[in-house]
């Protein structure tokens, strides 16, 4: 046993102990520095206002003609839809503030769309609309009854269409 005391310890050995007690020692360091250094507050990021999202079925209605109705050619009525009390947003994401109104036959029908009027504030809730005996560029004829039914578009996008088909008969053809 003596001579086990003696010999002492390897080279190799002694270089791994260093190494060790190295890698200890830079781990401490860099521990201390970490833990007793200053911390900030974490800040939370500036977020910009959400942009309003665009509704997918904005609630302005067509109450009128909503189905069922017979108008006369020569005569005028209102077409009324529902005003809401917060503005719509559109497909684009921008509010609905004009309507453009148009005028549909069933689309199995060629030529089943005409404009009757654009550029119309949503807030008016209504638009006067007399009717005429025909509409040329679309090919629309108001002289034989059909049913129709009017839309409201924003845009390219339709908003809202009467319930159902409502009829236009010539000027002395109402029923009784």
């Amino acid at each position: 046993m003596k001579n086990v005391l003696q010999k002492g310890i390897s080279p190799l050995v002694s270089i791994v102990i260093i190494l060790v007690i190295t890698v200890i020692a830079i781990a401490g360091v860099f521990a201390y520095q970490y833990y007793s250094a200053p911390k900030e507050e974490a800040k939370m990021p500036e977020i910009a206002p959400p942009t309003p999202t665009p509704t997918t079925t904005p609630s302005i209605t067509v109450l009128s003609p909503n189905g069922g109705e017979v108008w006369q050619v020569g005569k005028t009525y209102n077409i009324t839809w529902t005003v809401p009390y917060e503005p719509q947003i559109g497909f684009d994401g921008k509010p609905i503030e004009r309507i453009t109104i148009i005028i549909e036959r069933p689309p199995t029908e060629k030529y089943f769309s005409a404009g009757i009027a654009s550029d119309i504030p949503v807030s008016q809730g209504k638009f006067s609309w007399t009717i005429p005996s025909s509409i040329p560029a679309a090919k629309f004829d108001f002289t034989t009854s059909s049913n129709y039914k009017v839309s409201l578009y924003y845009r390219e996008a339709k908003i809202n269409s009467s319930d159902n088909y409502f009829t236009i008969v010539a000027a002395g053809n109402l029923p009784d």
